[in-house]
């Protein structure tokens, strides 16, 4: 029902996300469209979010960890001569002005080298997870989505450490919506057809397709 297929590949973080997340993304139509995945922009760096920005104030709540006999004080210790996997290179703990974190994993309560951990702003000796909540902002999930209340915290860090960047998925849709109009609009000139629209609560005009 689709055989037109458009297949890129696309890092969150280049879009502006704080998590980085390279993933493939494709979209098919059941037409041939003239579609093109969103541009990547060059983001200043001044106009980055950070991961205070993101957490917010409430982020002081979460289960803190010493550093001194615990599992992060086996990866920071890592220096990544046998495999590449330091802790410094993978940005395995994150302060609140750092603008990058780990891409989120599925089994990031497994605590690994790879994902990235939230190191306390004033005591350096401590650290926690973030939480699933901060997780999802970090993946630009709306804030209107909630998990059930049976799934625990472990399962929905790895629920979203399986997703996608909801900031990815906005810019695809909006390709998608512009190329679907502009094809609308091209077939309606050629059969010489009234362009169907309507008015919006706020008096805004919209194709109808």
């Amino acid at each position: 029902m689709f055989p037109y297929w458009n297949v890129t590949t696309i890092d969150a973080y280049e879009l502006g996300s704080v998590s980085s997340r390279k993933r493939g993304y494709a979209v098919a139509f059941r037409e041939e469209t003239d579609f093109q995945f969103p541009t990547i922009p060059k983001l200043p760096e001044h106009k980055r979010l950070t991961v205070g920005q993101v957490l917010g104030k409430d982020w002081e709540e979460g289960d803190w960890r010493t550093i001194k006999g615990s599992t992060m004080e086996h990866l920071l210790s890592k220096d990544g001569k046998k495999n590449n996997f330091s802790a410094h290179k993978n940005r395995t703990l994150v302060g609140l002005e750092d603008k990058k974190i780990s891409c989120i994993i599925a089994n990031y309560a497994k605590i690994n080298v790879t994902s990235s951990y939230f190191k306390h702003p004033e005591n350096p000796d401590l650290w926690r997870l973030f939480r699933s909540d901060e997780l999802a902002r970090f993946l630009d999930v709306p804030d209107s989505f909630s998990f059930p209340e049976f799934i625990s915290e472990n399962q929905r860090a790895a629920l979203l450490g399986q997703s996608v960047s909801g900031n990815v998925v906005r810019a695809i849709g909006i390709e998608v919506a512009y190329s679907l109009m502009k094809q609308r609009v091209q077939q309606s000139v050629e059969r010489q057809m009234t362009i169907p629209l309507e008015q919006n609560q706020n008096n805004q005009l919209a194709f109808i397709i």
